[in-house]
């Protein structure tokens, strides 16, 4: 058995041994078309979640990824209740709004214990681990998937403030007096 570690998570290499070539994937895979979107799985209940979702190796690469680009899997640091957040990390900006407006729509019912959103190529890994963790039956009750909004970022715009030497200045007493036209100093040259 050889242990190949790729630099970026998101490489692919082929390997073949007197056969055809096989892509083998990084720690995370490629998104593929099937996997655009993210849903929340509401499992029947959240026995040993923790170890499941936020220690287990299987899912440490996900997690890693979320941190660096400034998120957390854990939906109660926005504010979404004490479910989990298992998505790319580029997705994950949107899913958290998408989240919000899911909260919004049923009133302020936050997600539970039991909740667990994921994107497309986790969700088989995240089954896995929460039915591996837990010495009774977990099973998904039900799934609802996010309406996630496309956003892109097309151009940017500088805005340009007033300089100091525009707006209000102070005038000489001559020019209220005498007028601006006999003021020595304001003629033209």
């Amino acid at each position: 058995v050889i242990e190949i570690e790729l630099e970026d998570s998101h490489s692919t290499m082929y390997i073949a041994h007197d056969t055809s070539p096989v892509e083998a994937y990084g720690a995370l895979t490629p998104a593929l078309k099937n996997h655009k979107g993210a849903s929340i799985l509401h499992f029947n209940r959240f026995d040993n979640f923790w170890e499941a979702l936020m220690v287990n190796d299987e899912l440490s690469t996900c997690r890693a990824a979320l941190e660096r680009a400034g998120f957390t899997a854990d939906l109660g640091v926005y504010e979404l209740g004490p479910g989990k957040m298992l998505v790319r990390a580029e997705m994950a900006e949107s899913v958290v709004q998408a989240l919000h407006c899911h909260v919004q729509r049923r009133g302020g019912g936050q997600l539970k214990c039991s909740d667990v959103v994921v994107s497309g190529e986790f969700k088989p890994i995240v089954k896995l681990a929460v039915s591996q963790f837990s010495r009774r039956n977990i099973f998904v009750q039900y799934e609802t998937p996010l309406h996630i909004q496309s956003t892109a970022i097309r151009r940017t715009f500088v805005e340009v403030l007033p300089s100091s030497s525009e707006g209000q200045v102070t005038q000489s007493t001559t020019d209220v007096h005498m007028g601006s036209a006999r003021n020595p100093r304001r003629r033209r040259r």
